[in-house]
């Protein structure tokens, strides 16, 4: 039985780097707030933007429709995560079905050869007592 592969293993190691966290931990909206804040500020200080637009990127709808996205993001993550996760625990599920299944069989085939080993009529090697008390019938030869 081989395990289902997925295209990136790196998933799961990073799934593995997060247990130490917390449970109940937040999605940290404002950090992806100050990276784009700062990586657009970076650009912008290189090219020449109009005020309108910095304005436009700074006003609060667009600020919120970031958090948003981000927020969604997140969410998409970390349930492809919690599906993976849940692949591998059907693997194991899988596997100890399989494990399951050969115990079963092997101890029902000992059980079954056991009781029918245990017949008597293999062991006895005495002549049936219909052929011990029957008549024997007259056999004429021509």
């Amino acid at each position: 039985m081989r395990r289902p592969l997925d295209e990136s293993e790196e998933s799961f190691r990073r799934v593995n780097q997060k247990k130490n966290k917390k449970k109940d931990e937040k999605i940290l909206i404002n950090y992806h707030e100050h990276r784009a804040s700062r990586d657009v500020g970076r650009s912008v200080v290189k090219a020449p933007v109009d005020e309108r637009l910095r304005k436009l990127y700074y006003s609060p709808p667009v600020l919120k429709a970031f958090e948003n996205i981000c927020f969604i993001a997140e969410l998409l993550k970390k349930k492809d995560r919690d599906n993976k996760v849940d692949e591998d625990w059907k693997y194991v599920a899988m596997v100890l079905d399989r494990l399951c299944l050969w115990i079963f069989s092997v101890s029902c085939f000992t059980g079954t050869c056991w009781i029918l080993l245990q017949a008597p009529a293999l062991y006895d090697s005495r002549e049936a007592i219909d052929l011990q008390y029957r008549p024997i019938p007259n056999i004429t030869l021509n």
